[in-house]
């Protein structure tokens, strides 16, 4: 039994001390490693960076001698030690959905950041303790096994079971279909649990009757309400993180759409990752990089049905699954890197750009959530169309939930498109060519497929703002920077990213952009680049600005083509 202790002293500094206890031990030397990465977040991450006062001792309390060999790696000298305890502190001081945070109101813990294990023995039980203030409850999926003690099965079990400590958690439960799911929630947000707890029952006895079953004795949902504006959630394998914000606007009906619809997809990973996992990532390798290519069945057909979830349960109505599946287009066909690599490449580089944190960089990927969500969409009409809607995405999950999530066996895309071919009753080569494996745009197939489904693609072209030109800007300490351009456009010949707009035909622009700009078919521009003044003409060219894409019902569908809408969204169509 591996022991893991963490406790804090004053938590104004955000310093947890973390302790850890590693008995019969026989080697001269062993290797303590901290995770170099965080399942649900393929990039590394340097935790290491977090720990101070490292120290490593006896059982007799004796000071061991260690060196780092890597940069989170630390080699201890034995020196016939049978047993090893370790201490250091964790800055916890990171609150979103992956990180650790310590304030005098609440502690907050993704174990994965700050508990270091052992190669070899990363499938043995561990126990952990919290010393935390009596009056605190703590929301975890972990087994309680005392007070302040809990039980995991193996390391991996335990750095997947995040935990919120604090005086001011509050906490709800719901049951379907036999499990518990709690709902703990911590901020200043007091939202009608009423409500709250009839769209979480329906979205989620939806989802466990897709799959037939629970792939969990329990659940927790953890909520952190922050005071500003924040949107991120982490799966785990019998919980999940959510950060959102801001408080003081959550029961705003978008707010709150975005709660459940968070929600919503971080269940689904319950079955789609936490279980149904790339051959890649069984077991994690925490030490390094992890590259696969099926990152968009992971995350897109994820997000997929996320939304999807929440309308055929009833919690949405149509027109908002509609809008919401119109914001994935807009933000997809808005992502010029959707022409640099497929969806397969994608995958592999979430490890190489991080994600594109940057406000302001050329696009070089699609979304492995957004495209991987269309793709997702298109495969399951598809489906639909090819089995008369017999069999559907749907039907591959499933079989996918049977053979490789029950069994705990690793997929490969191989095996992915072998089982959808086998539900489609046909070969799907072309598909996964063109979309997955290839770079070819999703608007024709969206409009093809979408009309059988009684929809219609729009394309609507701006007549108002940058947009008109083919370029997007973003606000930042007041100034108007350039930090999307469409390269067919005639923009992309006089503007680079970064440009600061300060006037438009002379006139100096005061939060005003978009109005100065208006409808005008030509404008010039007065713009900053590196701090030197330019002037610049722009003009107009409506075959290549921005685009809008959208799908709206179609009044004049023919009966067979309203009848499959309604098989696909599973209930009533505005």
């Amino acid at each position: 039994m591996i022991h893991y202790r963490i406790a804090y002293t004053n938590p104004q500094t955000r310093f947890l001390e973390v302790e850890c206890k590693f008995s019969h031990l026989s080697t001269p030397t062993l290797n303590l490693c901290l995770p170099a990465w965080r399942p649900g977040r393929y990039e590394l991450q340097n935790y290491a960076k977090n720990i101070f006062d490292f120290a490593v001792f006896d059982e007799q309390n004796r000071p061991l001698s260690y060196r780092k060999i890597s940069r989170n790696i630390w080699q201890v000298q034995l020196q016939n030690a049978s047993e090893l305890i370790v201490k250091y502190r964790y800055y916890a001081f990171q609150l979103d959905a992956g990180g650790s945070y310590l304030d005098d109101t609440q502690v907050y813990c993704n174990l994965i950041n700050c508990l270091v294990y052992v190669e070899n023995r990363l499938d043995e039980p561990c126990t952990l303790e919290l010393a935390l203030p009596d009056n605190y409850q703590i929301a975890c999926g972990l087994t309680k096994k005392a007070k302040n003690l809990w039980q995991a099965e193996s390391y991996h079990h335990l750095v997947d079971s995040p935990f919120i400590a604090s005086a001011s958690l509050e906490h709800k439960t719901y049951e379907v279909a036999g499990t518990t799911f709690h709902i703990w929630l911590q901020g200043d947000w007091q939202p009608d649990w009423e409500v709250v707890l009839k769209d979480f029952e329906k979205f989620t006895a939806w989802q466990i009757q897709l799959f037939g079953e629970f792939p969990e004795k329990d659940y927790h949902f953890l909520f952190q309400i922050l005071p500003y504006t924040f949107y991120h959630g982490v799966e785990h394998r019998n919980s999940t993180v959510i950060c959102l914000g801001s408080a003081e606007k959550m029961s705003e009906a978008e707010n709150y759409d975005n709660f459940l619809g968070i929600a919503s997809h971080e269940l689904f990973h319950s079955w789609n990752v936490c279980k149904i996992r790339p051959a890649e990532m069984l077991p994690y390798n925490y030490a390094s990089e992890t590259y696969f290519e099926t990152g968009w069945i992971a995350e897109g057909i994820t997000t997929y049905y996320g939304d999807l979830a929440l309308q055929r349960s009833g919690v949405w109505e149509s027109d908002y699954f509609l809008k919401e599946t119109n914001q994935t287009l807009k933000s997809h066909f808005e992502n010029f890197g959707r022409m640099q690599a497929s969806l397969a490449d994608a995958s592999w580089d979430l490890w190489v750009d991080g994600y594109l944190k940057e406000e302001i960089y050329p696009q070089r990927n699609p979304s492995i959530y957004r495209k991987g969500a269309i793709v997702a969409m298109l495969l399951d009409w598809t489906i639909r169309l090819k089995t008369h809607n017999k069999a559907s995405l749907d039907s591959v999950m499933r079989e996918m939930w049977l053979q490789f999530g029950k069994t705990a066996r690793g997929y490969t895309m191989q095996d992915f498109q072998a089982i959808a071919e086998k539900i489609a009753q046909s070969s799907l080569q072309d598909f996964f060519e063109k979309y997955v494996f290839g770079k070819e745009s999703l608007d024709k197939p969206i409009q093809e497929l979408a009309e059988h489904f009684a929809l219609n693609l729009i394309v609507q072209h701006y007549n108002f703002g940058s947009e008109v030109f083919g370029f997007k800007t973003i606000q930042k300490n007041g100034a108007y920077l350039v930090s999307l351009i469409d390269p067919s456009s005639t923009a992309s010949a006089v503007l680079s990213l970064a440009d600061e707009i300060i006037a438009v035909d002379d006139r100096k622009v005061e939060n005003n952009l978009a109005e100065l700009l208006g409808n005008k078919q030509t404008v010039i521009l007065t713009i900053f680049r590196q701090k030197r003044l330019l002037h610049v003409l722009l003009q107009a060219n409506r075959e290549s600005y921005l685009q809008n894409y959208l799908l709206q019902i179609n009044p004049s569908a023919n009966s067979e083509q309203k009848a499959n809408l309604v098989a696909w969204l599973e209930g009533k169509i505005l």
